[in-house]
C-alpha cells in the first residue's frame, strides 16, 4: 500500500478549507516540524479530529524509523476518546480566546517586528518554484471551484443575442465544453471569445 499517495491525496483534498481557525477542527503541519516543516500557511492544512489522527496513522507508516512520528501517533490514540471533552472545555476556558490575551501578544509580536528581532519569512526560489507546480497540477481551487469562496456567478453573453448564466466558470467549461483557460482570458480582457461565440462575460 503507497501510504505516501493516500497521505498527499488526504492533505491535497482538504486545502480548500484554507487555516482559519473553526471549531471541531484542527491545523496540521502538512511536513511535520520533527521533519523541519515550515510553521507558514504554504505547510498547514485544517483536518477533522479523525482526518488529523489518520494522517499521523499516514505519515507513523511512512516515516516508521522517526522516533517523534511514532510518539506523536500514540498520543493521539491515547487522547482520541477525551478530544470532544478537552474541546468543549478549551471553547470556555481557552486564553487566546480573551480579547486582553490578544492584544497583548499582537502588541509584543509588533513591537518584535518593529525592533528587527522578527522578521518576515520571505518563501526561498526553490520553495516557489515548488509550490507554482504543485497548484498547477492539483489546485483544488480550479479542480473544485463550487468550493471556492471567490468564485463568483457569471453570465455570458451569445453571439446569438441570448445570455445564460452560471453558478461559477468552471460550469461553462463542464456543460459547454470551453476550454476554462479560455474563459479566465475572455474574462479578464472583458471581449468575449468570438471562437466560441461569447459576446461579453460578467461576474453576478
Amino acid at each position: 500500500m503507497n501510504y505516501l499517495e493516500i497521505y498527499i491525496k488526504l492533505v491535497d483534498s482538504r486545502l480548500f478549507r484554507g487555516i482559519e481557525k473553526e471549531p471541531d477542527y484542527e491545523i496540521h503541519h502538512i511536513i511535520p516540524k520533527c521533519l523541519d516543516g515550515e510553521n507558514e500557511n504554504f505547510n498547514l492544512v485544517k483536518l477533522s479530529y479523525r482526518e488529523h489522527l489518520v494522517a499521523h496513522k499516514l505519515l507513523a507508516k511512512i516515516f516508521f524509523d522517526n522516533n517523534k512520528l511514532q510518539y506523536a501517533v500514540n498520543a493521539m490514540l491515547r487522547t482520541f476518546p477525551d478530544r470532544e471533552k478537552h474541546r468543549q472545555h478549551m471553547k470556555k476556558h481557552n486564553p487566546m480566546f480573551q480579547e486582553s490575551t490578544r492584544e497583548k501578544v499582537s502588541s509584543t509580536r509588533k513591537a518584535k517586528f518593529a525592533s528587527g528581532e522578527l522578521l518576515p519569512r520571505v518563501p526561498t526560489d526553490k520553495e516557489k518554484k515548488m509550490h507554482s507546480e504543485r497548484m498547477k497540477i492539483n489546485n483544488p481551487m480550479t479542480r473544485e471551484p463550487w468550493k471556492n469562496h471567490t468564485a463568483s456567478p457569471v453570465r455570458v453573453y451569445w453571439k446569438d443575442g441570448t445570455t445564460e448564466e452560471f453558478s461559477h466558470m468552471k460550469q461553462i467549461t463542464e456543460l459547454k465544453g470551453i476550454p476554462y483557460a479560455t474563459l479566465k482570458y475572455a474574462s479578464r480582457r472583458g471581449k468575449g471569445s468570438p471562437k466560441w461565440g461569447i459576446t461579453k462575460m460578467e461576474k453576478l
